[in-house]
């Protein structure tokens, strides 16, 4: 996976489909400019390649840290105004600001799941970061910038799932659930991710009548019998990929 990796984003693939995308700015995944950037150009790369992922589970390569928020020098630089015109300065900052939320929302235009795997600090931009995951676990250790004075933030549901432990810990229970996912048929899971993104901005008649479209073009796969077939035969199925030319059926 070199080829996806950069000098802020290490990206491995621990079991087929599978992806880990570990944050890797030192010391403690502050954002620059470059750093987004690389998140950005990273889930665009996977998207044109068409790339056979199924799950990718994000993290950080600090144990400490999963990322300290913004780089102040950089955050400095942002808010000086000095010898420009108010302005136009302040509409270059939104059309950065603008980019910069298009690029972590990136996770929510994947078609596949994406799991957060919280640990360490947790500040600022960092929560940002891993709202727009599908899932988000979160090691026992994790210190977030929002303080949980009355609740946890379980209970609170910012996050799906503690841990106990830390970096080694959550990574691992993060890579169990995305093993779970990915064993599952891809058109199904894309659809439940398609389907639960477009609920969140529709009302409940728009998303009936959405949910049907959408089924009635994923029925038509070779998943169903695909599942059939093995669950006959006591095997294993594994499912053939979201971009495999038509007919192609999964290796039984």
């Amino acid at each position: 996976m070199s080829r996806y990796s950069s000098q802020w984003i290490k990206v491995s693939e621990p079991s087929p489909h599978i992806l880990l995308v570990e944050l890797a700015r030192s010391p403690a995944n502050a954002f620059c400019t470059e750093f987004w950037v690389a998140y950005r150009d990273l889930f665009a790369s996977l998207a044109n390649d068409r790339y056979d992922v199924r799950a990718l589970v994000l993290s950080s390569v600090f144990p400490k840290y999963f990322s300290a928020s913004l780089d102040l020098e950089e955050a400095s630089d942002l808010s000086s105004n000095a010898n420009r015109d108010g302005a136009r300065a302040s509409l270059a900052k939104k059309d950065m600001i603008l980019a910069f939320q298009a690029a972590l929302g990136s996770v929510e235009k994947a078609t596949y799941p994406v799991i957060a795997a919280v640990h360490g600090h947790c500040i600022g931009i960092g929560v940002d970061m891993i709202g727009p995951c599908d899932i988000r676990y979160s090691a026992s250790n994790a210190k977030f910038s929002i303080k949980f004075t009355y609740t946890s933030p379980e209970k609170l549901g910012l996050v799906s799932k503690v841990v106990e432990g830390g970096r080694d810990e959550v990574v691992k229970e993060a890579l169990n659930v995305a093993q779970l996912i990915a064993s599952q048929s891809p058109v199904a899971i894309s659809g439940s991710k398609a389907l639960l993104t477009h609920s969140r901005d529709h009302p409940t008649a728009e998303n009936l009548v959405y949910t049907a479209l959408w089924n009635s073009v994923a029925l038509d796969t070779n998943d169903i019998q695909d599942r059939r077939v093995t669950s006959t035969k006591k095997k294993r199925v594994r499912f053939a990929s979201l971009n495999l030319p038509e007919g192609k059926s999964a290796k039984l």
